[in-house]
């Protein structure tokens, strides 16, 4: 039987998004306000140029007990927000994951379907986690960060869809990825693109980017991964 092209997820997403419009923008809103309030502290220290009075001098050599205690309590702040943040959106983006699905299978749907079952809040912390883990490869090449998140990507879908086991759904995940490691390494990096964009702009592009991003996520899945049959 002939695959489908996991890049007709574009054009499926689309169409899911039409036919749930409002529903999905409220959704895009929760995403963009929680994201809004985490990132409000560091937002207000930046205008404040209270980052560049710390560090406008550079960076010390010697790591962080070389800061003094002031630079020392701006990149324990930074780096809290940037670890808070990684874990609300993992939770966010699992809901969304949660209504996604839901839709692309046909089922009647509300808005409380993107609020993430409480069974796999902690391992959405977990994977928050971890992709705060993925920030160095990021740092250090631009590629290996893309390709440790297209392998990661399908890790929550997996686990949502067919709740269980962390590493089943992680070594799920992964085969997904090898079957189409090519489109997988370029739709994951104009998603990852698109929410980064979106978030510079202070968020508001993401009240529409974040439901169309993880309605892509959940169409690429389903079309390699059907529904499972309800007894």
């Amino acid at each position: 039987m002939h695959k489908r092209p996991l890049t007709d997820a574009f054009s499926l997403a689309a169409a899911s998004m039409k036919d749930n419009l409002a529903m999905l923008l409220l959704a895009g809103m929760a995403y963009a306000s929680m994201n809004l309030v985490i990132q409000l502290p560091a937002f207000l220290m930046d205008v404040a140029g209270i980052f560049d009075k710390l560090f406008k001098a550079g960076i010390p050599i010697g790591g962080i007990q070389s800061l003094s205690g002031e630079q020392q309590a701006a990149t324990v702040l930074q780096t809290g927000i940037v670890v808070l943040s990684g874990i609300v959106n993992s939770i966010l983006w699992m809901g969304g994951l949660q209504l996604g699905l839901a839709m692309v299978d046909g089922k009647a749907v509300d808005i409380w379907d993107g609020v993430l079952e409480i069974g796999l809040v902690p391992a959405a912390v977990l994977i928050g986690f971890v992709g705060f883990l993925v920030t160095p490869f990021y740092m250090c090449c631009l590629l290996p960060g893309v390709i440790v998140s297209a392998i990661l990507y399908h890790w929550p879908t997996a686990l949502v869809d067919r709740p269980g086991s962390l590493m089943e759904a992680f070594s799920a995940g992964v085969d997904l990825f090898r079957a189409d490691l090519l489109a997988h390494t370029v739709i994951v990096s104009l998603l990852s693109l698109a929410l980064l964009l979106g978030s510079l702009a202070l968020y508001v592009p993401s009240v529409v980017l974040f439901p169309y991003t993880f309605l892509v996520a959940a169409h690429m899945y389903r079309l390699r991964v059907p529904a499972q049959r309800e007894e």
